[in-house]
Formats: structure tokens, sequence, C-alpha cells
């Protein structure tokens, strides 16, 4: 079992890993394409707007998902458990008032009608647990136990149909019979209570295994998330601070008069229009000294001439 877990992690480790290879090779010729500097940067923030929102939109889905996981809990086995008991005690208050009819026969109208709504709730509270069990063996032990309160609840009606009174002496089977049927109902809720109650512990730890592999999940995610992060920042930085700092470079170099300063040229964006502007405004300047060094000559030789 562990190394199916550490087989599927490391499948889940491998498809991620190769994700994110992808979407680094995909972002680094972005980047180095030929395009805006306010379209990369608009890029990142994209980017890092898509990161945050699948981060958020998991983490959404990993909480409602833990909520489903507490809802089923308690709607399926505690509240199957809880309608099995019930159905339990409804089937024991049916059994005292059986009795009470023995021997009290005046009151065996009133008996019977709360004879007949326990075994309508018995029903009503046997389908119920029946529906919210999580097994198969469950609903049957659930159907068993409904089908013998049907036939305890038949037999009883047959022993006191006989005079109305209730005086008769039922037979050795019947008595059986009932008896039979009282240990098949009490043996039947007994087993959906346990069933359940295993089909919950057996839920419980599906839904721990769930959690731990959304909380791996998430940790992945999440470090994909900072290496997305990092890797987009360093690609932007090294897309704006490497030619802003050879302009910063070549302006210094102009400022100290050197003229013959190398400026090299960059990619098709904002700042190749900017080094391109500093080669002509080096251009410029070089020109203007050398026809001022010109003129200068041409009037120290004039000069010179005159004299």
């Amino acid at each position: 079992m562990s190394l199916l877990v550490v087989g599927r992690f490391a499948n889940q480790s491998k498809v991620v890993l190769e994700a994110f290879q992808s979407v680094t090779a995909c972002f680094s010729r972005f980047v180095s394409a030929r395009g805006s500097i306010r379209i990369a940067i608009l890029c990142f923030c994209l980017a890092m707007s898509a990161i945050a929102v699948s981060l958020g939109g998991y983490s959404v889905l990993g909480i409602r998902h833990a909520g489903d996981l507490v809802a089923r809990t308690f709607d399926e086995s505690l509240m199957s458990i809880n309608y099995a008991r019930a159905a339990g005690a409804d089937f024991a208050a049916m059994r005292v008032a059986s009795s009470h009819v023995t021997r009290q026969p005046s009151a065996r109208p009133r008996l019977d009608d709360e004879i007949d709504k326990l075994a309508k709730t018995l029903s009503e509270d046997v389908t119920i647990a029946a529906e919210r069990s999580q097994s198969a063996r469950a609903a049957k032990a659930a159907a068993k136990a409904k089908e013998a309160a049907n036939a305890w609840v038949a037999i009883h009606r047959r022993r006191f149909q006989a005079d109305g009174t209730g005086n008769n002496e039922a037979s050795a089977r019947e008595i059986d019979d009932v008896d039979q049927l009282s240990n098949v109902v009490n043996q039947q809720i007994e087993l959906l209570v346990n069933y359940t109650a295993g089909d919950g512990f057996l839920f419980r730890q599906r839904a721990l295994a769930a959690i731990k592999r959304d909380l791996q999940l998430n940790v992945v995610a999440l470090t994909v998330a900072l290496l997305l992060s990092g890797l987009f920042s360093w690609l932007l930085a090294r897309r704006i601070i490497g030619p802003v700092a050879i302009a910063s470079k070549a302006a210094r170099s102009i400022a100290d008069g050197d003229l013959n300063a190398d400026i090299p040229r960059g990619s098709s964006d904002e700042l190749d229009s900017l080094l391109a502007a500093m080669r002509k405004m080096r251009d410029n300047i070089r020109k203007m000294v050398d026809r001022e060094v010109a003129q200068r000559r041409s009037a120290q030789c004039a000069a010179f001439r005159c004299a």
C-alpha cells in the first residue's frame, strides 16, 4: 500500500515537473521574443494573477471538499445509526404495547392503533437508515429488519383477531414465530448499526487519505507557484535591468567625455529605442566636437599666416 502511495506521488511530481518545464520554456521564449516591455510587464502581472487565482481556486475546492466530507459523515453514517437505533426503540415499544394487549384486553383498540403508528414509524426509520447507509450489506440488513417487523405485526393481528378480546390462548407455534421474528428484527437492526459504524470508519479512512492527498497537492502547487514567480521575476528583471545597466554605463561614459564608448544594440523595445537615441546623441556630440576642433584649427592657421 505504501509503495502504491509513493508511486502515485512520484507520478504526480513527475507530471508537475514536466508542466513546470513546459511553462518555463514557453515563458522564456516569450520573454526573449521581440516585443514591448509594457507587454512583458502586463503578461507578468497576468501570469502572477493567474497563479494567485489558481491557488485560491484550489484552496476553495479543498475547503469545499472538506465540508462535503464532514457533511457526509453526519448525513450518512451518523444519521443512519441514529435512525437504526430509533427503529430499535420503536420495535421495543411495539412489543411492550403487545404485552399490554394481553393483560388489558379492553385497551386493545388504543394499543393496536399505537402499534400501527409505531410500525409505520419503524418502517420510515429503517427506510431512511437504509438510504443513508454506505454499503449494500447495511441496506440488506435494513430490508430484512423491515420485513421481519411487518411479519411480526401480521402475527400480532392474527393472535387477537379470533374473538376480539385477546383472552384466547395463542398457539405454541405463534408464540415461537413471534419470538423468532422479534429476534430477527433486533438482530438485523443491530447488524445495521454495526455495518453502518464499520462503513463510517472506512469512510473516515478514505476521508483522511483524501485530505492528506489534498495537503500534498497544495504543498506541490505552492512550491510550483513560488518557483514560477521567481522565474518570471528573474526573466523580467533580466529583460529590463540588463539593458538599463548598459544604458546607464554608456551615459556615464559620455558624461565623462568618452565619445568612443560602445553602446550595444538591444532588442526591439523601448530600451532599444533608448540605446539607439544614446548612440545618435553620442555621434552628434562627436560630430559637433570634431567640427568645433576643425574650426579652431582653421582659425589658428589663418591667424598664423596673417602674422
